[in-house]
């Protein structure tokens, strides 16, 4: 990779802010939400800039105001701040035909150059999707980085993890899914959920709350 899309690269991940977690010395200028989990709301953290969130789980969630997000339909892609974000229902489901449900939204966002792959949450049997999700993307835009939830130990059948699996089965599937990425030329990124990542290219923080959940 060229240092100048180095640049914009750091400069695209440093801009957002994703659920509750920024880069180290960010300065995020909007926020992407996966999913509105008590321990992803980015509304319950403090100084939220402005949030951008699926339209279709804005509306149906009645209780929220609706004026503090800016809303974005799954499969069109919007520009926000010279950023395009894109929610990836699509292409996961022409990806695979097994998962329905999915533990939280897949965003992919893009500056002019670079662009990344943001996964707040997972369940465990949606990790082989991944690769292929990531596959897609790069036939047709760039694809330089991929931000994933980095766990500790996880009792099954917890995140859907099989029974009889060991509690470290989530966070090693993700280990070696970063590593298969790497070997890829792209940069992986761990948001701590709740540990850090020693595979993470990139270090993230995860904000205090302004309020008790």
């Amino acid at each position: 990779m060229k240092k100048d899309l180095n640049v914009e690269l750091n400069s695209l991940v440093a801009s957002i802010q994703f659920d509750q977690w920024i880069m180290v010395l960010g300065a995020p200028r909007c926020t992407v939400v996966s999913h509105l989990d008590e321990d992803h709301d980015p509304f319950l953290t403090r100084n939220t800039p402005p949030i951008i969130i699926n339209g279709k789980k804005l509306r149906s969630r009645p209780n929220i105001n609706s004026a503090l997000f800016y809303a974005v339909d799954p499969n069109i892609p919007a520009i926000y701040k010279g950023m395009v974000f894109w929610l990836t229902e699509n292409i996961r489901n022409e990806c695979q035909n097994i998962i329905k449900n999915f533990h939280a939204d897949w965003w992919y966002i893009r500056s002019k150059n670079s662009g990344l792959l943001f996964i707040g949450d997972l369940y465990y049997p949606e990790i082989p999707v991944i690769p292929m999700v990531v596959k897609y993307i790069r036939a047709y835009h760039p694809l330089d980085t991929v931000l994933l939830p980095s766990y500790g130990g996880i009792n099954p059948p917890a995140h859907s993890i099989p029974k009889g699996f060991r509690p470290t089965a989530m966070a090693d599937a993700i280990a070696a899914l970063a590593l298969e990425l790497k070997k890829e030329g792209i940069k992986v990124g761990g948001l701590p959920h709740p540990i850090p990542a020693p595979w993470s290219d990139f270090d993230f923080v995860r904000l205090p709350l302004s309020r008790k959940t």
